[in-house]
């Protein structure tokens, strides 16, 4: 490829790289390097090519039966508990509602709503103390001590748990 100059000529430079460029081509056809060096180039791509590849997915070893699980005598006929977790379930979740059942004894021990609610009177007893069954270790209501008016523990609006 050579460069012209304006009067359709070459230049002396490129000349003389052109020789040079095929002195060095014979020499090397000589010593066999142009074959020598397609060889190397070709064992490195190889080599390249190799290395590149995708790695293929490893398959896991067949999983063998596995052996009976070991379980108590006197559990052998009953069900095995299944731990498997069961699948979400999206929708939401439905509410039940347990309605509060009064009977008339309930009204009457509980009173009408025009009188007033006084905390902490309820479970005093008259010298301002708690009142607890000592006997029993009991006590009833939300406030968690017995009514200063129950004389049974089962006449108790709360009944003791």
């Amino acid at each position: 490829m050579a460069v012209e100059t304006d009067n359709g000529k070459a230049a002396d430079y490129e000349q003389v790289r052109n020789a040079r460029i095929e002195e060095n081509r014979r020499r090397m056809q000589e010593l066999g390097l142009l074959n020598l060096a397609k060889e190397v180039s070709r064992e490195v791509s190889d080599v390249r090519k190799k290395r590149h590849r995708p790695q293929t997915e490893k398959k896991p070893p067949p999983v063998s039966t596995p052996a009976p699980a070991r379980r108590s005598s006197r559990l052998q006929n009953a069900t095995p508990v299944s731990y498997a977790e069961l699948p979400n379930w999206h929708g939401k979740e439905e509410t039940t509602h347990n309605p509060e059942i009064y009977t008339e004894q309930h009204e009457k021990l509980l009173g009408s709503y025009e009188s007033e609610w006084v905390l902490f009177e309820d479970g005093y007893g008259p010298d301002g103390n708690r009142i607890y069954d000592a006997v029993k270790g009991k006590t009833c209501h939300q406030c968690s001590v017995k009514d200063n008016k129950c004389e049974l523990v089962n006449n108790c609006v709360g009944n003791i748990t």
